[in-house]
């Protein structure tokens, strides 16, 4: 009796192993730097600026350090504009999917900053090329959706930006339940 006990069993569960079926486990995107395929060991990440010569990614993630945790997304809109979410970088504090704050950003033509790096060659002599990479600066513009963080109270902020500032009537929103409501308003023109 408990050997037809025991394959019974064996046959119930190997049939329950097989009936499972692998499912993929979701991934986040390659994360394409700003820089190319290249690391510039620069201190930190740095949303505003990107390579003065880029070819413009369509997309972009950058992480909370070395986590997988992303911080910013870039779409690129044209060539001189991307779409940007930032994130919080605990779901938990927002009732939004962690978005912390939406808009577009433009590129501005000057030059924010710099980076060294340095390549070997290898070939009939081994030698070490330096490259220098110019960055443009990255600027706020247009209608920017900035969330507090709670999950209790479903709280942002919408207004505009120009250059990188607050500019006009921001409104504070509590959200969800179907209908706004606006809290405060602010006009950045006259205070």
């Amino acid at each position: 009796m408990m050997r037809i006990q025991f394959i019974f069993s064996f046959i119930i569960l190997s049939n329950i192993a097989i009936a499972q079926d692998t499912i993929p486990v979701s991934k986040i995107d390659t994360l394409i730097p700003f820089f190319g395929n290249e690391s510039l060991r620069l201190a930190g990440y740095e949303n505003r600026i990107i390579p003065f010569d880029s070819p413009l990614p369509l997309y972009v993630a950058i992480t909370y350090g070395e986590s997988k945790k992303i911080n910013f997304e870039y779409f690129r809109m044209d060539s001189t504009s991307y779409l940007v979410y930032e994130y919080f970088r605990d779901n938990k504090v927002s009732s939004n999917d962690g978005i912390k704050s939406k808009g577009i950003k433009s590129i501005k033509n000057n030059i924010r900053d710099s980076s060294t790096s340095r390549r070997i060659n290898l070939g009939r002599s081994t030698h070490i090329t330096k490259q220098i990479h110019y960055f443009k600066e990255f600027s706020k513009e247009g209608e920017w959706e900035e969330y507090e963080d709670s999950s209790f109270n479903n709280i942002y902020w919408i207004g505009n930006y120009k250059n990188n500032k607050r500019v006009g009537l921001w409104k504070r929103i509590i959200y969800g339940s179907g209908n706004d409501f606006v809290l405060e308003e602010v006009n950045y023109d006259t205070d």
